[in-house]
C-alpha cells in the first residue's frame, strides 16, 4: 500500500479517509500545498489558521462537517495535540517508503 488510511477522532465520531488524489485536491483548494503544510511543519512555522482548516477540511470530506472556529474551540488553538493531528494527516498523504530490497545471492 502506498498511502496509509487517515483515521480522525472528533467528540465521539470517527471519520475514515483514503487520501486519493481527490482528497488531495480537496485540501489544496485552500491555496496551500500538502509540501508547504510541511515544510511548515519542520520549520515550526505552521499558522493556526492552517492547521485548523486541514483538520477541518478533513473532518468534514470524511463526513463530519465542522468549521476551523468550531476546531479551534474543540482543540484549544495551536497546540501538541492539534499539531499531531496535522502530522498525521498529511503524513499518510504522502507515499510510504518502500521495503528494502534484500540481497540476493548470485549462484
Amino acid at each position: 500500500m502506498i498511502w496509509q488510511n487517515i483515521e480522525i477522532e472528533y467528540k465521539g465520531e470517527k471519520a475514515v479517509i483514503k487520501p486519493t488524489i481527490e482528497f488531495l485536491n480537496y485540501l489544496e483548494r485552500n491555496n496551500y500545498s500538502i509540501y508547504n503544510v510541511v515544510e511548515r511543519l519542520v520549520k515550526q512555522t505552521l499558522p493556526l489558521s492552517w492547521a485548523v482548516q486541514v483538520i477541518s477540511d478533513t473532518l468534514t470530506y470524511g463526513g463530519i462537517k465542522v468549521s476551523a472556529e468550531e476546531v479551534i474551540e474543540e482543540l484549544g488553538g495551536l497546540n501538541a495535540k492539534t499539531i499531531g493531528i496535522v502530522t498525521k494527516i498529511v503524513t499518510a498523504c504522502l507515499p510510504q517508503p518502500k521495503e528494502p530490497v534484500k540481497d540476493v545471492k548470485k549462484k
